[in-house]
């Protein structure tokens, strides 16, 4: 079939639909990876992210085997292409930067904190009886 009896032909514009469609998906679905933030596997992988951005990818590809018209074609490239971009922010604009430590901060200075029962507790009270592991929380928890 050609150009023009594609653009003619029933039922092609269905497969502009499913295309759309597909970039839709793939559009909406980081918005997933914000709304499942708080469970720690999803926060750290964004699996659920990936198989509905793929699942989106697979509808274009669908109305691209059944319609090949360049606008068929260049929706599911923008689809891809905002897929791969998400997977890039995430892998790689989310590593934390390399850890530097100077000499002056290779010991904690001295402090005293209450403990959970209230009673206060010097580092160097703590470093006398051994090792201290001193842990600050960051992030979402």
């Amino acid at each position: 079939m050609n150009e023009q009896t594609l653009r003619t032909a029933p039922g092609t514009r269905q497969w502009t639909i499913l295309a759309v469609l597909g970039l839709v998906i793939v559009l909406a679905s980081p918005f997933l990876y914000f709304l499942l933030i708080d469970i720690p596997s999803i926060r750290s992988t964004a699996w659920p992210t990936f198989v509905v951005m793929v699942d989106g990818i697979a509808i274009g590809v669908l109305a691209v085997t059944r319609d090949r018209r360049w606008r068929n074609r260049g929706l599911l490239i923008a689809s891809t292409l905002l897929s791969a971009t998400f997977a890039l922010m995430f892998f790689i604009g989310g590593r934390l930067p390399a850890a530097t430590m100077s000499e002056e901060l290779a010991t904690a200075p001295d402090f005293t904190l209450p403990d959970p029962g209230g009673k206060p507790v010097a580092l160097s009270d703590a470093l006398a009886r051994g090792p201290v592991l001193l842990v600050f929380y960051r992030g979402h928890w």
